[in-house]
């Protein structure tokens, strides 16, 4: 008998490579929905980026880009870049995707926030895609930081868990996810990030005040933390036991996280 975190074996791996080519459909040919995918990735990406800071420029909230905004936008570039060329070759591993949506996020989200701000700046009320941005604002980093921190590290590279024994270290913190973006989409009042402005949440529950101001916010962020601290105990025991290519993945791995680190934390919340 041979414990479940022991390395795969030479066939387990050819299994592994038969069912990534069964899933990419008939003669190993990449599914449209993943096609479609690769290909508006990196073009959203850029897009985003440039609507924020086009709309900065517009409304003065920011002249100049910043060594930290440098740093954002390099890293997930490169989220995007890796992200589309995984998920067009190699759609049935998870690693793409979480890097394809990571970078859809930081594309998307925060570009429909800077758009609130320079609509409250310019014109002193919301118009229906400013409420949105700022709604979605209050709860688009719950699912950032786990799809980085947690889900990217625990399932590299192959996009599997090492073993069934991780398995909590993975559901645990989509609980506290989930908890997070309900309460964050519901709170009666609906922040800015890049200046202070309030916005009535159309959804939003009366009285029911910001998450990071809820009592439940340690619990939910314990699950949080208990998902970041497997995640890394995850790639330590992976590369423990990883040799050949799979080493060299996870040295690229700490390699790439490493302009993440930099990121402010206030630019998530």
């Amino acid at each position: 008998m041979t414990s479940r975190d022991e390395p795969p074996t030479e066939s387990e791996n050819r299994a592994a490579g038969r069912s990534e080519a069964q899933h990419a459909g008939p003669r190993g040919r990449t599914p449209l929905f993943a096609r479609v995918v690769a290909w508006l990735v990196v073009p959203v990406y850029v897009a985003g980026m440039s609507a924020i800071i086009l709309l900065e420029r517009a409304s003065r909230l920011q002249d100049r880009i910043s060594a930290e905004d440098a740093v954002l936008f390099l890293g997930f570039g490169m989220f995007a870049v890796v992200g589309a060329l995984l998920v067009a070759k190699r759609p049935a591993n998870l690693i793409g995707w979480i890097m394809s949506a990571a970078a859809l996020v930081v594309g998307i989200f925060p570009a429909g926030e800077t758009y609130s701000a320079y609509v409250m700046t310019t014109r002193g009320r919301p118009d229906a895609l400013a409420v949105v941005g700022v709604w979605a604002n209050a709860w688009y980093w719950s699912l950032l930081l786990p799809l980085v921190f947690i889900y990217l590290p625990l399932l590299f590279p192959d996009g599997r868990l090492p073993s069934r024994r991780w398995l909590p270290v993975a559901v645990l913190p989509g609980i506290g996810v989930a908890g997070l973006v309900v309460l964050g989409a519901l709170a009666e009042t609906l922040r800015g990030q890049t200046f202070d402005y309030r916005i009535d949440n159309p959804i939003g529950i009366e009285g029911l005040a910001n998450v990071e101001e809820l009592p439940v916010f340690g619990v939910l962020g314990g699950l949080f933390a208990v998902g970041a601290v497997g995640a890394v105990a995850s790639v330590a025991v992976r590369f423990r036991r990883s040799r050949g290519p799979e080493r060299q993945q996870l040295k690229w791995l700490l390699y790439a996280a490493t302009p993440i680190l930099f990121i402010p934390v206030e630019f998530f919340a």
